[in-house]
């Protein structure tokens, strides 16, 4: 079997035989490696016969009718649903805010489906029709910009490092304690805006292993941003710190000129 014909077969079942890393320094994935992913695929291909009949069933396979699982649109577009869900009496629309609909669709004339009410709320909604179940993504013409806001006027704002933020009691590191403090500030003096750096969660079980490959979220905040104090006043946090013995280390990371995240 030839390296050719095996890099063929993956990039059919959908396995980048290369690829380029951060740097741009382009790779290329071994057969071995190629091979054992094929096999857990579902397309073993150890041997001549193996990989004839793999690439019989991907061709095969290639001819099926792909059927998504996401639908976008913009808001008050004629929607068609694909005709691949079939006949439906009813279909349910569930807004991503929980409020539902439902509606007896037409059919297109032109045979592509079935026709969607115009919808006027943008966001990521669900379909249901019969026994499937689509996402339905609905855009807004254009993205909300800094103009919508401002409306004529003229507006400006600060943008802050949150670990730039350094206050007493802080640990060193910078939280939400200075963010809050530096939002009244700059509120008092007009401002109409407060740009950040990233708050979104990262890899909280190693804080120090970070980047565009480690596992992250933008759906949660980061924890060690918070500011206890916020939540359960500062006379209690003052109360652990002491039970716990942690003032002169808290003290000796809030005198370093840098953050020390590993010791932080």
């Amino acid at each position: 079997m030839s390296e050719a014909t095996l890099r063929e077969l993956a990039a059919k079942a959908g396995v980048a035989p290369d690829w380029k890393d951060l740097a741009g320094v382009a790779h290329r994935v071994s057969p071995q490696t190629l091979r054992a992913l094929l096999s857990m695929l579902g397309f073993p291909c150890d041997s001549e016969s193996e990989l004839r009949d793999s690439r019989a069933r991907l061709e095969d396979q290639s001819g099926e009718a792909v059927k998504p699982c996401l639908i976008t649109t913009r808001l008050n577009e004629l929607l068609v649903i694909p005709a691949f869900v079939g006949p439906a009496k009813t279909v349910k629309l569930c807004f991503e805010d929980g409020s539902r609909q439902e509606f007896v669709p037409d059919e297109d004339p032109q045979g592509r489906g079935l026709l969607v009410p115009r919808l006027d709320r943008a966001g990521y909604h669900r379909l249901e029709t019969g026994d499937r179940e689509l996402t339905l993504a609905v855009a807004p013409p254009r993205c909300f910009t800094v103009a919508d806001v401002a409306q004529g006027e003229r507006i400006y704002g600060l943008a802050a490092q949150v670990y730039g933020l350094r206050r007493a009691g802080d640990g060193g590191t910078g939280d939400m304690g200075g963010v809050r403090a530096l939002g009244i500030s700059a509120a008092h003096r007009g401002a109409d805006a407060l740009a950040l750096s990233p708050l979104h969660a990262l890899f909280s079980a190693i804080p120090e292993r970070f980047g565009p490959y480690s596992p992250s979220s933008r759906l949660f905040y980061n924890p060690l941003h918070a500011d206890p104090t916020m939540l359960f006043g500062a006379e209690r946090i003052r109360a652990c710190i002491t039970k716990s013995g942690l003032q002169g280390e808290m003290a000796a990371l809030e005198a370093l000129d840098l953050v020390d995240w590993p010791r932080a």
